[in-house]
């Protein structure tokens, strides 16, 4: 009796983690989609876009947002970040490119800190940090 208990309980927390990593991936692909058109007029191939999704309420400008931090190739191959910010039923509110790349590869958990010690958005931390490291390295592209 105890064995079927517990695959009962081992069973509902695989299917409802099951359902959960499902629903994560469509609402991925959602914001993404709508995020497509931004990409391209930014000049950003939307295929070559490689992001994460943050949806902290203390992390954006607009109630309600997500932001889509990432980064891509623009139609001459050089690479840039970028990080927007979508509303539902809305598309994207804001958003912005930034270079270096890294700000919005590597270091993007480093801006989520800065933002939340500061008290900035994600957006505003980026530009920020994109600022500073142009003013550190003014020659570096």
């Amino acid at each position: 009796m105890e064995f079927i208990v517990g695959v009962l309980i081992v069973g509902g927390i695989w299917a409802y983690s099951t359902m959960r990593k499902n629903y994560n991936h469509q609402i991925a692909d959602i914001l993404s989609s709508k995020a497509t058109s931004w990409y391209e007029e930014q000049g950003i191939n939307p295929e070559s876009v490689k992001y994460s999704i943050y949806r902290d309420p203390a992390l954006v400008q607009n109630v309600g947002a997500s932001i889509i931090v990432g980064a891509g190739d623009r139609s001459d191959g050089r690479p840039v970040g970028f990080a927007v910010e979508i509303v539902s039923g809305k598309g994207v509110i804001e958003g912005d490119a930034y270079l270096p790349v890294a700000i919005c590869s590597i270091h993007k958990d480093k801006a989520v800190v800065y933002a939340k010690t500061y008290g900035l958005s994600l957006l505003d931390a980026l530009g920020t940090m994109a600022l500073e490291f142009r003013a550190k390295y003014p020659n570096a592209d």
